[in-house]
């Protein structure tokens, strides 16, 4: 298999993490890495002053650096932060060598806040935190979203394929076999 560096985007809800999950089981050699779960790391969500002046990116781009050099593929997903570092990533694909896809992940509206308000009663009712608890929260990264959205690349409908489907298009789209 070819390597690759696969930027997902897409808004809260609409399907990254378990299309990752999915390629990562039929893709072993794959690192995947989130500004989700950095922030997660250092601050238990419960600060958003690491995301101040980009801390949280340039670690998780250090990170994402080393899983390239030792041979990985890499899969990071994110929204307007991440359309942010796209570059760093396009010139870390041309430096070693990778491959370079960059989806959209997107669903309806409706869809994304049906998902979200299961996600928020599942983690309220395991007391477990999550990056956005209100549909506030849910509605601004929504936006910010579209606000940052690149027009220019693949987009897929969550809401019309499973995460299956997707991981085929992806793989279709990275020249990749199952």
């Amino acid at each position: 298999m070819s390597r690759f560096i696969l930027l997902i985007y897409g808004s809260l809800c609409s399907g990254k993490s378990t299309t990752i999950q999915v390629l990562k089981n039929r893709h072993p050699n794959v690192f995947h890495s989130s500004v989700d779960h950095i922030k997660w790391f250092i601050s238990d969500y419960s600060s958003n002053k690491y995301a101040a002046g980009g801390s949280v990116h340039r670690v998780l781009l250090a990170m994402n650096t080393e899983a390239v050099k030792a041979s990985f593929s890499l899969i990071v997903e994110g929204s307007a932060g991440l359309v942010l570092m796209r570059e760093h990533y396009i010139h870390l694909s041309e430096r070693y060598a990778t491959f370079f896809l960059e989806v959209n992940l997107e669903a309806p509206y409706k869809v994304l806040l049906s998902r979200f308000n299961k996600r928020a009663r599942l983690s309220k009712k395991k007391n477990i935190k999550i990056s956005a608890d209100t549909k506030e929260q849910m509605s601004v990264r929504y936006k910010n979203y579209y606000n940052h959205k690149l027009n220019n690349i693949p987009t897929i409908d969550s809401s019309t394929h499973t995460p299956d489907e997707i991981a085929d298009q992806i793989e279709r789209l990275l020249n990749l076999e199952k």
